[in-house]
């Protein structure tokens, strides 16, 4: 009973990861090893966050004290001392070089300088490999005596670079196990590598990875499945999609492996809405035209063309009211009301010349057509809404407190 209590706990810390940047991220690092010390954990960082999302985002970095500076151990990392001229003109630096200013100004506590150096390091990286540095990071991720908030950082830079080398590290630091310090960090630094859409683009060869590691028998923890669903449907490659769908609607005869088919559906099915890439409209479309309405597949590939939004895949949703039922009516008014493409909602507004087989579907397009702007407010995860920091923090706490009481 506990190892299943464990487990969906694992998956609450992980999608609260996922739904924030580096700030809750740093908050489940400091529960975790509190829990592991035996000790209490109350952060003050929510005390001093900013009230505003546009106000400057590093003050995440800042808010370590100079004791909690003090106290990170580097005894064993050997760091070259940086040139003067490369901190004066960190563009200019190679790879190798700005990954040593990296591991300076990380070694000396300068934290608002580290998402800069990072950034530079990630671009470089993203268009010239250098598999030294990923054995740097891997080492040090190895090192028992650093603490885990460092780790974190080394865990953000991976999900930064975002490369098929980076994602294939990630993966690999899961091998550890769920009882790894780390594990539920990897995890959302695996789920939240989808987003990375670095040169302006969905980065489609990091899908066959995570594909693998989604298909292998050895994948089975809820949490670890929920990471990489996660991280397929937000890449969008159409052969990902596929393989989501093709969970979502199958079933396996396997007795023993019925479980595992189950907990792999959930994790399909609530990853598929967050698809966004227009490249997975046609599989998409393939799956809500074939499927009937009310079956997992259908509801999920509506879902995720609703989310796309482009002038294509809202044309679907179109094209399959004409002949949809009356029950067809409620999905499509949350569909219809998802839709923000401005060539979207124009063509939308054209859809009034059109008949519909039945009266209520035929109102709810109507409804959208004649005043196509109107948008309902959506408070759901499919909208992209984000509870605010108190809720944040209410929900880390809640979750540390009942964590440490199953674990004693």
């Amino acid at each position: 009973m506990t190892k299943w209590l464990l487990s969906g706990l694992s998956v609450v810390l992980l999608l609260l990861a996922v739904s924030t940047d580096w700030f809750v991220t740093r908050l489940l690092s400091q529960a975790v090893s509190a829990i592991q010390n035996g000790g209490d954990w109350v952060s003050s960082d929510f005390e001093h966050s900013p009230s505003e999302n546009n106000q400057d985002k590093r003050w995440a970095w800042s808010s370590l004290t100079y004791q909690e500076r003090s106290h990170i151990e580097f005894s064993s990392i050997v760091v070259k001392p940086v040139p003067k001229v490369f901190k004066l003109n960190p563009e200019m630096q190679s790879a190798m070089q700005l990954w040593q200013t990296w591991k300076s100004l990380w070694a000396n506590s300068e934290l608002q300088q580290i998402p800069i150096i990072g950034a530079l390091l990630a671009k470089r990286l993203q268009h010239h490999a250098e598999p030294s540095i990923y054995e740097g990071i891997k080492s040090l991720l190895a090192q028992k005596k650093l603490a885990m908030e460092n780790k974190a950082l080394l865990l953000d830079l991976l999900a930064d670079i975002a490369t098929p080398e980076a994602l294939s590290l990630l993966l690999e630091l899961t091998d550890n196990g769920s009882e790894s310090s780390l594990y539920f960090l990897v995890l959302a630094a695996i789920a939240r590598i989808g987003d990375n859409r670095w040169d302006g683009q969905f980065h489609e060869e990091l899908s066959p990875v995570l594909e693998t590691a989604w298909e292998s028998p050895e994948t089975s923890d809820p949490a670890l499945l929920v990471a990489i669903g996660t991280a397929i449907a937000k890449i969008g490659a159409p052969e990902g999609v596929n393989q989501l769908l093709l969970t979502v609607s199958g079933t396996d005869k396997d007795k023993q492996k019925q479980e595992t088919e189950r907990v792999k559906q959930e994790a399909a099915f609530n990853a598929i809405p967050q698809t966004r890439n227009p490249d997975a409209v046609p599989v998409l479309s393939e799956w809500f035209q074939q499927e009937e309405l009310g079956t997992p597949a259908f509801e999920v590939s509506g879902d995720a063309l609703a989310a796309i939004g482009t002038v294509e895949a809202t044309q679907n949703i179109v094209n399959w009211a004409k002949f949809a039922p009356d029950e067809g009516a409620r999905n499509l008014d949350a569909w219809l009301s998802q839709i923000d493409n401005e060539t979207s909602l124009t063509a939308l507004s054209e859809t009034q010349k059109m008949s519909f087989q039945s009266p209520e579907v035929g109102s709810v397009v109507q409804k959208f057509s004649e005043n196509p702007q109107h948008k309902p407010k959506q408070l759901n995860h499919k909208s992209g809404h984000k509870p605010d920091n108190d809720q944040q923090s209410s929900l880390v706490t809640l979750t540390y407190c009942y964590l440490k009481h199953l674990v004693g």
